[in-house]
């Protein structure tokens, strides 16, 4: 069963850029892959605009990426952090870029920093 997500980044202007991601969207898998592989702003950025992966791997040139995207042709657009935790996936990751740092909602809760700690504790559901 996927345990979907969105894989979003918010720039410092407010604008919100998302990427929809199939498996194992849980903090344990997806937010490790996020705090470990792309915590910088350029693979974050980089990794949001792709639209629809079916996984996040180490690289961007192994994650499973198809050629047209499932779920849509390209990212979605958030018209704020609301609007993209009221209607994202069951987990949310959001790049702050004014802060240099993930976060992330779970089935539409607050956001929250997303640390190892946080990664550790979160199995899926």
């Amino acid at each position: 069963m996927a345990t979907r997500s969105n894989i979003a980044y918010e720039t410092k202007t407010g604008n919100i850029t998302s990427t929809y991601c199939h498996w194992d969207g849980y903090p344990g898998y997806n937010g490790r892959m996020l705090l470990q592989h792309y915590a910088k702003a350029r693979q974050a950025l980089t990794l949001s605009r792709k639209g629809y992966i079916s996984t996040i791997e180490a690289t961007l040139d192994a994650c499973d990426i198809p050629a047209k995207g499932i779920y849509g042709s390209g990212p979605r657009r958030w018209a704020d952090r609301e609007d993209a935790i009221r209607n994202s996936e069951e987990y949310l990751y959001l790049w702050v870029a004014r802060e240099g740092c993930w976060y992330y909602s779970d089935h539409q809760g607050p956001l929250k920093p997303l640390t190892l700690k946080e990664c550790e504790s979160t199995t899926p559901r």
